[in-house]
């Protein structure tokens, strides 16, 4: 019964171990995007409101020599809420997570861009991914 009640609490402290970890890894991107909107030919900068995103997956190699690094990622809002073009901006150090930044920048929705009480699509957003091992 002891070893039943012990394997239980490992159990629990590891699900809040690891579920903390998700929250803190979501912290440290922002929940407002700055974009521009072509209002003919003036530009406007428009927040944008990010509504849902997937999970940040770490690169199997960068985790196991515990790899620290950021990813610049450039790309369009569509009047929709969806990502565009998502590409790589800068990169430190270069070739290890790019490929994990643009696929989770693709898995953002943001609330549709709005300009004047209607929805419009937005460009020249950016953010910036930061990848630590926990």
């Amino acid at each position: 019964m002891l070893c039943i009640n012990h394997f239980f609490k490992i159990a629990l402290v590891t699900a809040l171990f690891l579920s903390m970890t998700f929250f803190m890894s979501n912290l440290v991107e922002a929940a407002t995007t700055k974009a521009q909107f072509n209002n003919n030919g003036d530009n406007v900068t428009i927040e944008c409101e990010l509504a849902k995103k997937g999970r940040l997956r770490y690169p199997p190699r960068a985790k196991r020599f515990n790899f620290v690094g950021e990813v610049t990622v450039g790309f369009s809002i569509s009047s929709e809420g969806t990502v565009l073009d998502p590409h790589v901006l800068e990169s430190s150090p270069p070739g290890l997570f790019e490929k994990s930044a643009l696929k989770h920048i693709r898995s953002w929705v943001y609330n549709p861009p709005q300009f004047e009480g209607k929805a419009v699509q937005v460009s020249d957003a950016k953010v910036k991914i930061v990848f630590r091992p926990r």
